[in-house]
């Protein structure tokens, strides 16, 4: 970079000539060339000071200039390091920072990029089993016919393949608005008896036809300061897992405690467990275990998991000790952690 660049640089140096111009003339005309002579040299070494010290710091400039012209281009990744002390050093630092939170948010934009195309994709893949089996029955009620008990029966599982999707596309729509940021949460202060009661009013139908039992601890003083609806669309979730993984005749039990830290609701069923393979990948998108319901798209888990995240909570799962079943710990933390 080039100090005569800056229009600064450019009237300093007039001014110092004409200064020094100034004093000679004057100084002749006054008769006092000697002194005149022995002021100018000194202001002509403070004048070459000052330009000794303005052009290290035009060529600290260019230098950070080039660094960061190389860092945007990916060219350099090391940080400022050849600044001293003082007001150019802090402006390398803060020009560091800010080409590596850019970095940051360009590594985010991708991962971005890239949790979404999967999205997708898991999406489509979810989305055109059910279409396809709908198509093929549709066209054979079209085509073929079929007696009226199989008719019945295909008009049936049109029916719930249909309502695996609209399940699908409910479920993807609330995460999606989690993802983005578009809901608030509201803050109330919420018994968590009164969850559970109503989770059992949801799903009473699903467990009596199931054969499953639904029993929960009815303390009305304990109580969370959560978002009811949609805390109690995740454990409702939770309980739904449950009871598909219970066979008939079993049960699934809600106990609610508290401590000066959090609350807590455990939940847990008397069915198969979860597989050891499948414990760290409970809680991913689209996963289904080895143990998982045929209808099941595997993304209840993951909803109320982003959920209760979403609340300073947190859910922890594993297999009963010395039992046969799963266990839920869903827990909301009074204060951050």
């Amino acid at each position: 970079m080039s100090m005569l660049r800056n229009r600064q640089m450019k009237v300093d140096i007039v001014v110092s000539m004409f200064t020094i111009i100034s004093m000679l003339v004057v100084g002749i005309g006054l008769g006092c060339l000697k002194v005149t002579l022995l002021i100018g040299a000194i202001l002509m070494l403070f004048i070459g000071y000052h330009f000794f010290v303005e052009l290290r710091r035009y060529k600290t400039i260019a230098k950070l200039n080039e660094n960061l012209d190389e860092m945007l281009h990916q060219r350099r990744h090391t940080i400022f390091e050849d600044c001293e002390e003082g007001e150019l050093a802090i402006l390398a630092t803060n020009l560091n920072k800010l080409v590596r939170n850019l970095r940051e948010q360009v590594d985010m934009e991708q991962l971005s990029k890239k949790q979404l195309a999967d999205a997708m994709a898991d999406i489509s893949h979810q989305i055109k089993t059910p279409l396809t089996s709908i198509n093929l029955l549709l066209s054979r009620l079209r085509k073929d016919g079929l007696e009226k008990e199989k008719e019945m029966e295909a008009i049936v599982e049109i029916t719930k393949l249909t309502s695996k999707i609209e399940w699908l596309i409910y479920a993807l729509l609330r995460i999606a608005k989690l993802d983005a940021g578009a809901i608030t949460l509201k803050q109330e202060e919420v018994s968590l008896a009164l969850l559970l009661k109503e989770t059992e009013e949801h799903l009473a139908i699903p467990m009596e036809l199931r054969g499953v039992q639904f029993v929960y601890e009815k303390d009305d003083s304990i109580k969370a300061t959560i978002d009811k609806s949609w805390t109690l669309e995740a454990v409702e979730n939770i309980v739904k897992n449950c009871m598909e993984h219970t066979p008939e005749g079993g049960r699934v039990k809600a106990e609610v405690s508290e401590n000066p830290i959090y609350s807590e609701i455990r939940i847990t069923d008397t069915g198969v467990g979860i597989a050891k393979e499948d414990l760290p990948h409970i809680f991913e998108r689209f996963y289904k275990g080895k143990n998982s319901d045929k209808n099941s798209v595997g993304i209840g888990l993951a909803l109320a998991k982003q959920i209760v995240n979403a609340q300073n909570g947190t859910i922890i799962v594993q297999n009963r000790k010395n039992k046969q079943g799963a266990e839920f710990c869903i827990r909301f933390y009074k204060t951050v952690v």
